[in-house]
């Protein structure tokens, strides 16, 4: 961000956005697809972890908050990391 006064002496700052190169409909579905991909993945894995776990007495220990837990501790983890 520039004030107007710098904005009026330098144009070309306004180029790329005019241009489109750095945000164009290939940048969107990349970003689209990614998330969306990311996004299952931090679904999936835990999903499959817990899906088959069983305890010593054969009831599942795993129960819809240890699951949530761990997808919002993935997702934390993955923003933080992109």
């Amino acid at each position: 961000d520039v004030n107007d006064k710098l904005s009026l002496r330098f144009p070309k700052l306004y180029l790329p956005g005019q241009q489109g190169t750095l945000f164009n409909y290939k940048n969107f579905f990349i970003s689209l697809f990614h998330g969306i991909f990311t996004s299952l993945m931090i679904f999936f894995i835990p999903y499959g972890a817990f899906l088959q776990t069983m305890g010593q007495d054969g009831e599942a220990p795993s129960d819809y908050q240890s699951f949530a837990v761990v997808a919002a501790s993935s997702l934390i983890i993955t923003v933080n990391l992109q």
